[in-house]
């Protein structure tokens, strides 16, 4: 291994951000049943 890269969380959220984040598909409606009305 020529290379790497060692970074803490906060490193890595601004690396996503500098990609302009990353999509996530989730192919299921997601379900909370601790607040089912979105109400928190």
């Amino acid at each position: 291994m020529d290379y790497y890269a060692n970074i803490d969380f906060d490193g890595f959220t601004k690396f996503v951000d500098l990609l302009d984040g990353i999509e996530v598909n989730v192919p299921k409606d997601l379900e909370d049943r601790e607040y089912p009305d979105g109400n928190w």
